[in-house]
């Protein structure tokens, strides 16, 4: 009778399978949930629905988890029922949300709660599945020789009952500490060992991850090829299965590889991509990681403010998820910044603090309870190497009854189970009409957005002057304007005074509704220099549009936001030029009538200080340019030369960005525009405009 039900188990399990197959989808679970009869059914499917979140959306899955709880804790009241396995799933997923989101606090607090139901029901499928996850907690916070012990532990257990999926996730966590032990080799083995099985068992949730490890292990030993291959290998299966978590560490991992080789532009470029994803997901744990990796690039680059400022952020938000080596690398580097800055007391503080952390990580460490560890966990695995001899035999003849026994309850629950399907296909069809009126409550919600959006880019626009005053008074001309999003922080400015024509492009802090939002307060200022001030000089214009701004944003210090500028006064009746520029240069095009090869490009530099806070300020430069007849000057914001693209994805960079403009010089100004144009949008290709791009072009 035992065989019997142990074969109507394995056939139930095989057809559970396939079921799961045709209602694989988060939407199929949520028809699921609200189609169930029963409270039980209602936390298993629950679980299943926070669970499949856990590798994109952190919040969903504490969400679900916490709704799961909600019905277990009313079955508990209702019922004599206070132990089941859907219980401590459904508090074990809220350890896992807590965890991925980098609240570690709180995961350690609901995986020991899990572990200790599991063992009171001798669960130990879920025991094995919480010794991963404490595994997993000890190493996110640097505690390496506990992580090392459960996650032995954890590979036992998975042994012991043949889970392959939990063997994989137990060497799997042991590869990332002995990465974090900096023993490569062995992280290397063990990472290799877990990603094998991934493939096998055709896991993509653990095949991206596993990829992405192993590409920053290789970064680490100096194989560069070899870790660009795996993170992109990784980066891809991310993308394509939308493992946001994947996506978000693999994008710090490929920050770090071009960190190491000293490739700043593309460490930046991945680093920016890693901050947006994970902070529209709230992965606090990789937004720290990101703004540590930009503060190191930025350190690279001898850019100290913008160093120090995100090396503090990430140091604040892994104090708060408690990672002592991440805090280590940041204390550390800002040590280096305030003692190559000169200001010695902070540099002793921040120095002090990473020594404390460097004992505190090396006790922690314990190098060699580790060693005893992987002793035991050797005789473990002989251990139970013997008992699968053992059992061999005895599992062939057990294995001719099961088959028969298999057959018999097949058919029964082959009947069963069409029956269900049935009835299933018939509460779908009323479940659809719920999940089509909310997508559409939800395109409404969106499209709200998107037009308040729309609206503000109608209200941006009214500041820009009209293509017919542009023309007025500036005849032979064009303007290239490609905000990045709807609304942009670039703007171009015109004004008129008695014989005198003013003009800038104008590049604030940001892009996109912040951009707009301190455009609209510069574009003010530019006005009020003129207007009010009486200004008509460029440089004078520019001194007294920094106080303005300055005054603007004086309620909070820690607001840095600006912009850079390039401003130019022409007067139409004597032909002279002024110009004066924010780090924004202008480039004058001298001989161009002639050809191409004749004309050449003159660089008027700007003074290296933005509109907006900046330590020892001084007045800006007023330059008189002499110009001839038919000379062109061009004034621009940096969106163009910054656009990613091409074959290989770098930047365009300012020396192609010359070489374009004098190239174009056969052209009359409305070609040129077109010209630039075109060469921007093939460039760009399938990428993202990085930037708002704004160019000015205007023959004399």
């Amino acid at each position: 009778m035992k065989n019997v039900f142990l074969g109507l188990f394995l056939v139930f399990i095989f057809f559970t399978n396939s079921i799961a197959e045709i209602s694989r989808t988060q939407d199929s679970l949520r028809v699921l949930i609200q189609s169930d009869k029963t409270d039980t059914l209602k936390v298993r499917h629950t679980n299943q629905l926070a669970y499949s979140f856990r590798n994109s959306f952190p919040d969903s899955t504490i969400y679900y988890s916490k709704k799961s709880i909600k019905i277990c804790e009313s079955i508990k009241e209702k019922s004599k029922l206070k132990l089941w396995t859907g219980y401590s799933e459904a508090i074990g997923n809220l350890g896992i949300g807590y965890r991925l989101k980098g609240d570690y606090p709180n995961a350690k607090k609901y995986y020991f709660m899990a572990l200790e139901m599991d063992k009171a029901m001798n669960y130990k499928f879920g025991i094995g599945k919480r010794l991963v996850g404490i595994a997993n907690y000890f190493e996110n916070i640097s505690d390496y020789s506990q992580s090392l012990e459960y996650g032995f532990k954890a590979l036992n257990v998975n042994q012991e009952i043949k889970n392959n999926r939990a063997i994989a996730l137990s060497n799997s966590i042991i590869g990332n500490v002995y990465f974090a032990l900096e023993n490569y080799p062995l992280s290397l083995k063990y990472s290799l060992l877990s990603y094998t099985v991934f493939k096998e068992i055709d896991d993509k949730n653990n095949i991206g991850s596993s990829e992405g490890k192993i590409g920053a292990i290789y970064t680490e030993m100096k194989e560069y090829n070899k870790s660009f291959y795996y993170l992109n290998k990784g980066l891809k299966t991310s993308r394509d299965n939308n493992l946001v978590q994947g996506e978000g560490e693999i994008l710090n991992y490929l920050g770090n590889l071009f960190l190491a080789k000293k490739d700043y532009p593309n460490a930046l470029k991945y680093i920016y991509l890693s901050i947006e994803l994970n902070t529209t997901n709230k992965i606090e744990s990789q937004i720290a990681i990101a703004h540590r990796l930009l503060g190191q690039v930025f350190l690279q680059e001898k850019k100290y403010s913008l160093a120090e400022k995100n090396l503090l952020l990430a140091l604040c938000l892994d104090k708060k998820s408690g990672a002592l080596n991440n805090q280590f690398i940041s204390e550390k580097a800002l040590a280096e910044i305030y003692e190559t800055t000169n200001k010695p007391q902070e540099a002793l503080k921040h120095l002090k603090h990473a020594n404390n952390l460097r004992e505190s990580i090396f006790n922690k460490r314990n190098s060699h309870k580790i060693s005893i560890m992987e002793v035991e966990k050797k005789d473990a695995e002989a251990k139970v190497v013997q008992e699968k001899r053992d059992l061999l035999s005895q599992q062939e003849i057990e294995k001719q009854k099961i088959v028969r026994n298999s057959f018999i309850g097949g058919f029964v629950l082959v009947m069963l189970i069409a029956i269900g399907i049935f009835r299933s296909l018939q509460q779908n069809r009323k479940a659809k009409t719920i999940i089509e009126k909310q997508k559409k409550e939800v395109e409404h919600q969106k499209q709200e957005i998107l037009d308040s959006i729309e609206y503000a880019k109608r209200i941006q626009t009214t500041i820009l002057p009209p293509p017919k005053l542009v023309k007025k008074y500036l005849d032979d001309s064009f303007i290239l304007y490609l905000p990045k999003d709807i609304v942009a922080g670039d703007f171009y400015w015109m004004e008129s005074v008695g014989d005198w024509v003013l003009f800038a492009a104008c590049d604030c802090t940001g892009h996109g509704v912040p951009g707009a939002l301190v455009s609209v307060v510069c574009h003010n200022a530019l006005n009020r220099a003129v207007k009010e001030y009486n200004k008509i000089m460029p440089a004078e214009i520019l001194d007294v549009v920094a106080e303005l701004v300055l005054e603007n944003f004086s309620t909070d210090d820690d607001v840095k936001d600006g912009m850079d500028a390039s401003v130019c006064a022409l007067n139409t009746s004597t032909g002279e030029l002024f110009w004066a520029g924010a780090n924004n240069p202008l480039w004058l095009i001298r001989h161009a009538e002639l050809d191409s090869a004749s004309a050449e490009i003159i660089e008027y530099k700007p003074n290296k200080q933005p509109i907006g806070k900046f330590d020892d300020r001084v007045p800006y430069t007023n330059n008189k340019i002499e110009i001839a007849k038919g000379d062109t000057i061009y004034l621009f914001t940096d969106g163009y030369a910054d656009q990613f693209g091409g074959e290989r994805g770098k930047k365009l960079t300012k020396a192609k960005f010359k070489e374009a403009i004098l190239n174009m010089q056969r052209y009359n100004l409305d070609e040129q525009k077109k010209y630039l144009l075109d060469l921007h949008l093939n460039y760009k290709g399938n990428l993202e405009q990085v930037d708002d791009i704004c160019v000015i072009g205007v023959r004399v």
